[in-house]
């Protein structure tokens, strides 16, 4: 029997690797979606009311939420839209962690010129990332909000954080 996704209609083949419970197309997990179904929520609507004009869009940005809590204290979810992740990276060397580590020894612990005054760069422009991602696919907020950052190093001493901001993109109900 062909399995096919309550989400974006992907029929699945006798050839796909992804795992049985879930859409090799949208990745969306089919036990979720189907409960998701019978409560009612139209999982195939994916772009509830996106921003019609730059302005829209910015406007809209201004006033998204983003939050690590799975709620908007105060307000109600009405639809979850989709997960959104972006990514920020920054590529170092030990060169520029000598100068950064001089730069502390003149300015103090306060100030930073290496690595960490970039890891707070990497964090706002995937923070920054994210609520663009969101608005364009009309979200009033994301909830459950993860940061996540990684360290990969090559045999030169040289290499790259990446800073990732995940969560879910919802609409919330009118105040």
């Amino acid at each position: 029997m062909t399995k096919v996704c309550p989400k974006c209609d992907y029929k699945r083949t006798e050839y796909e690797t992804a795992p049985e419970w879930q859409c090799p197309n949208c990745q969306g997990v089919y036990e979720k979606l189907e409960k998701a179904i019978k409560a009612g929520v139209d999982v195939k609507q994916r772009f509830v009311n996106s921003p019609a004009s730059a302005e829209q869009l910015q406007m809209r940005k201004q006033h998204l939420v983003v939050t690590t809590t799975p709620t908007v204290p105060g307000r109600e979810i009405e639809q979850v839209i989709d997960i959104v992740a972006t990514h920020s990276t920054y590529a170092f060397s030990s060169l520029n962690e000598m100068f950064g580590s001089i730069g502390r020894a003149f300015v103090g612990s306060g100030k930073s010129y290496g690595t960490e005054g970039h890891l707070a760069k990497c964090r706002a422009e995937a923070l920054e990332s994210l609520r663009h991602s969101a608005a364009t696919i009309g979200a009033d907020a994301v909830v459950g909000t993860e940061i996540q950052i990684a360290e990969f190093s090559g045999a030169t001493d040289n290499g790259v954080i990446v800073v990732s901001a995940i969560g879910t993109a919802v609409t919330l109900l009118p105040r």
